[in-house]
């Protein structure tokens, strides 16, 4: 009787640990065929062309905020900000002396 129970408690440790291992192979699956997309995944939008475009939309927002900013909130003609006079005249304003 004693070695019937050892072989029912031995018998469903082994069937444990097969289970244990087909859950673990499973995942390893999963992430074998996470690392295999990963690794073959093509980007909508290539590394350079996000670069060019973040530049592009700095620097045109940066114009428009110049634009907004001199000629509605400042009171002046919003093309007046591409003219060098326009910019000459302001850099005189911010670094003359206070004398």
């Amino acid at each position: 009787m004693a070695d019937r129970d050892h072989e029912e408690v031995t018998h469903q440790h082994q069937s444990e640990e097969v289970m244990e291992k087909e859950e673990t192979n499973q995942v390893s699956k999963w992430k074998r065929f996470r690392l295999f997309l990963k690794a073959h995944k093509k980007r909508v939008f290539p590394i350079w062309l996000r670069l060019v475009l973040i530049s592009f939309f700095l620097i045109l927002s940066a114009v428009i905020g110049a634009m907004v900013g001199y000629g509605i909130l400042g009171g002046g003609q919003p093309m007046e900000v591409f003219q060098l006079e326009t910019w000459q005249h302001i850099l005189d304003i911010v670094t003359k002396n206070n004398n």
